[in-house]
């Protein structure tokens, strides 16, 4: 399989489709290594803590802004605790969630290294902590001075670029159905190691995953539906309990 920074558009090869199904029912690799989750969580390194005197403790209640758009580019967030969400604002005044934050991802630095002000909402879904960092001290103590710090900050650049460009692929190379398939694909993976990002993810309200989709509601309503009817999803309307993984492979690799 690619890596995940590849792009092998629906549908593959034979070939490609063989070797993603020895692997694809322990959903242990990403969907041939092509596509990536529009969620951002990373382990919080460890050097983070050694410049944490530096920063300011702050929390956030669920629901409250942490930054709108036109906010100024001072500084960055270190997410602790808690799950986030990125909304972009259309002409019309639409929203769409365009990506997802929890521990471990950090907010503000596209803005503050282009020296833009703030292109998005950044709303709290969980009750979040984190340590927030001055202009000052991200390019006089961090940047330099830990090499470690500063790579994280590049790659998390780097995840939400990706993120961005992996939406636009799903968008232009999906149907509905295998965009959901997509999502529903990387949750497994959350589901089967256990880990607490699936249970906020499971329980997430339809319509925030159709708007990370681009979807409307009423389709993803019907799709997640039709899944349930299928057996690849429990039918527990709760939460998303991914039940058939092979299912979701051959929707993935199903001609249009």
């Amino acid at each position: 399989c690619g890596n995940a920074a590849g792009t092998i558009p629906v549908p593959v090869a034979a070939e490609y489709r063989r070797d993603a199904r020895c692997a694809m029912p322990n959903a242990e690799r990403l969907f041939d290594g092509a596509y990536i989750p529009p969620w951002l969580v990373a382990p919080v390194h460890d050097d983070w803590e050694r410049v944490a005197h530096l920063g300011r403790p702050m929390r956030w209640a669920r629901k409250s802004v942490v930054y709108d758009i036109g906010a100024p580019s001072s500084e960055i967030v270190l997410i602790r605790e808690g799950l986030l969400r990125i909304i972009a604002l259309g002409y019309n005044g639409e929203q769409r969630t365009i990506g997802i934050l929890g521990p471990g991802s950090i907010l503000g630095e596209a803005s503050l290294f282009f020296e833009v002000e703030n292109q998005h909402v950044i709303k709290v879904v969980e009750p979040c902590s984190g340590l927030v960092f001055g202009k000052d001290v991200v390019f006089g103590e961090i940047i330099g001075k830990y090499p470690s710090l500063t790579i994280c900050l590049c790659r998390n650049t780097a995840a939400k670029s990706y993120i961005m460009s992996t939406q636009l692929e799903c968008t232009t190379f999906m149907t509905s159905e295998q965009k959901i398939a997509h999502f529903l694909y990387h949750l497994a993976g959350e589901q089967r190691r256990g880990t607490p990002l699936y249970h906020r993810l499971a329980r997430l309200p339809l319509v925030t995953i159709g708007e990370l989709l681009g979807l409307h509601r009423v389709t993803t309503t019907n799709v997640i539906n039709g899944f349930r009817r299928a057996g690849i999803l429990s039918p527990d309307a709760d939460h998303l309990d991914v039940r058939d993984v092979d299912g979701l492979v051959d929707i993935l690799y199903a001609e249009k």
